[in-house]
């Protein structure tokens, strides 16, 4: 919790120079996840080493950009986890609704930064050895990116820390699953 606190004040403190001048141009944004890095899993009743898993990630996110700087979007999130040695397989899916502000940089009119955060709206847990029911899902993400404008169009990259919870049962015994974990995103704009 600490460390995602230092996180978002150091961007805060970079970002703060360039929020005279927001976005300037309105934009339509695509995320692609490139990396993840799974961080924790955690239950109730147990607790298991993110090294015992392999992590990828698949999804994709689609956000617009005001001129104003404030951003909407939605991001669909597949995080699937294979134990090494490889005996099962789990993908955790996420669906969130994403707020940001896009500021300009002072220093180049072509540069731009993100800021924002993700609240889970829907998702599943799937496993290859059990079956789930009864399944919700809850939590948060929080966004911070650069992208630099060529013309109308635009390149960039995002980190995205995302914070689940899966609530379900497996027959009739409860589990809740949080799950950490971040993704580098490749961003692709076009500016209008």
């Amino acid at each position: 919790m600490r460390n995602k606190l230092i996180i978002g004040l150091l961007a805060g403190a970079l970002l703060i120079p360039g929020l005279a001048s927001a976005a300037e141009k309105s934009r339509v944004r695509l995320t692609l996840p490139l990396i993840a890095s799974y961080t924790s899993q955690a239950t109730s009743s147990q607790s298991e080493a993110s090294s015992n898993f392999k992590a990828s990630s698949s999804g994709y996110g689609l956000h617009y950009i005001t001129a104003m700087g404030i951003g909407l979007g939605y991001t669909s999130s597949d995080l699937r986890l294979k134990p090494d040695p490889p005996t099962s397989s789990q993908n955790r899916l996420a669906s969130s609704l994403d707020i940001s502000y896009t500021s300009g940089s002072t220093l180049s009119s072509n540069l731009s930064g993100t800021v924002g955060m993700g609240m889970v709206v829907g998702g599943d847990w799937k496993s290859d050895v059990a079956t789930l029911t009864d399944k919700k899902i809850g939590g948060t993400a929080i966004i911070l990116g650069g992208a630099y404008a060529f013309g109308a169009f635009e390149a960039g990259m995002n980190y995205r820390m995302n914070n689940y919870t899966h609530y379900g049962k497996f027959g009739v015994a409860s589990f809740d699953y949080k799950t950490s974990y971040s993704e580098m995103q490749l961003s692709l704009g076009y500016l209008f």
